[in-house]
């Protein structure tokens, strides 16, 4: 009886360390396949850095990603199954070599690292190897990157153009309608006709052909249903709270940060928007599309906006699902929303972890961050403060003051020693 305990105690050993041993040698082999591919692939060669402080951004967007230190085991898990995937180029497919992700970069958006961050998780977590359009009005900010890879083009567009007489950020919100026209000022863009056009704040955070395939297959779906006599766009969604969302709670509100535009079927929905837009009443793209949508039937008549399913492609995060490493193909934490709420160090672990992202792009945009008001009103009332990507205790006004008491006497104590010691050494002399 004891023997036989004792025989199934061994096997159960040997059990346990063998599948200890398949999995450090998986995890091995899963670090060497990826390094391999990453190192023979173009997109991720390490690019030489220009005088230039921001032009020098290439050199920090393409590279191999190694595992950081001290990871949530959530995010890092998160970070290994994709991997996994990663050492086959999965989108370098016939099928999608007509599909282009456009970005636009503008004002003081382009002072940020958000431009190299999106790129980097499209080339890393997407494994999108295809063209990426950069719309900027800032002249040599974004030239690294198209020199460093020859499937990014920078389309800038002169100041004298933009409308300055819109409310707040519409002049440049207003290039969202004008995507398909900015491309068609470049040739080597002309045979691209599926645009998806991204928010800069939006990291990508799973494999994007998949969702090329469904755009494909909605597309195809709206020809059938309209053929030439309507224009059509594709949106997801509104997922946050919204103004828009929050007057009309029982209408579909779309969410602009992800849009999909065809560039024979979508024209007329553009130039409508663009019309709105100019009307200069309101100081969101989003009212734009719901007052063309819903408050007039003319302009309704002749565009529809196809909501795709933002429950398999699109997330919104919060602090409790940025925890659990939650992931989609589109991760939109909003510059202007979410990311002013979650706690900095979530988000910085998030991004290099989960998200496989560097910390060159990351981090000193987090630093810089600034909270919402009433978040950072709550945070003072408690009596903390921000020291980099960490909420502290805020020292006492009292032990601010000891403190430079303490600083002050050792300062003298520091003068008074020098000054014996000069005096020994004149005496000396």
């Amino acid at each position: 009886m004891k023997s036989d305990l004792r025989t199934s105690r061994k096997m159960k050993l040997n059990e346990t360390v063998i599948y200890s041993v398949v999995v450090a040698v998986t995890l091995m082999c899963m670090n060497l396949r990826f390094g391999v591919y990453l190192s023979n692939s173009k997109l991720y060669q390490q690019a030489a850095t220009t005088p230039n402080d921001f032009e020098s951004s290439a050199s920090i967007v393409f590279g191999e990603w190694k595992i950081p230190d001290q990871c949530p085991k959530p995010m890092l898990e998160s970070a290994l199954a994709s991997k996994q995937q990663a050492p086959i180029p999965k989108v370098s497919n016939p099928r999608f070599d007509s599909f282009v992700v456009a970005m636009i970069a503008t004002g003081k958006a382009s002072d940020t690292k958000n431009v190299e961050r999106s790129i980097q998780s499209l080339r890393r977590r997407g494994q999108y190897d295809g063209r990426i359009v950069v719309i900027t009005e800032r002249d040599g900010r974004y030239s690294s990157l198209e020199e460093a890879d020859d499937q990014i083009t920078v389309v800038r567009v002169d100041n004298s153009t933009l409308h300055f007489e819109l409310k707040e950020k519409m002049p440049f919100k207003r290039l969202k309608s004008q995507v398909i026209d900015l491309m068609d000022t470049r040739k080597e863009l002309d045979s691209y006709t599926h645009v998806i056009y991204i928010d800069i704040d939006i990291v990508i955070g799973d494999r994007i052909d998949d969702f090329f395939g469904y755009v494909e297959q909605r597309i195809k779906r709206a020809v059938e249903m309209y053929g030439d006599s309507r224009s059509f766009m594709m949106m997801f969604e509104e997922q946050g709270g919204g103004i828009e969302k929050a007057k009309h709670r029982k209408k579909l509100i779309w969410h602009s940060g992800v849009s999909v535009f065809h560039r024979q079927h979508s024209r007329r929905c553009l130039d409508i928007w663009r019309e709105v837009i100019d009307l200069n009443r309101f100081k969101r793209d989003q009212t734009c599309l719901y007052y063309m949508y819903y408050s007039n039937p003319e302009m309704r008549q002749q565009c529809d906006i196809v909501r795709m399913d933002d429950k398999a492609y699109f997330y919104i995060p919060t602090q409790e699902t940025m925890e659990q490493a939650r992931s989609a193909v589109f991760v939109h934490n909003t510059n202007t929303g979410r990311a002013k709420r979650i706690h900095k160090k979530t988000q910085y672990d998030y991004y290099r972890c989960a998200m496989m992202l560097d910390d060159g792009v990351v981090l000193d945009d987090l630093t810089k961050l600034e909270r919402k008001k009433k978040v950072m009103q709550k945070e003072e009332k408690a009596g903390l403060v921000w020291d980099g990507l960490e909420l502290k205790e805020k020292q006492s006004e009292d032990a601010g003051d000891s403190n430079e008491k303490e600083d002050d006497k050792e300062e003298l104590d520091e003068e008074n020693s020098f000054t014996e010691i000069d005096a020994e050494g004149i005496s000396v002399e």
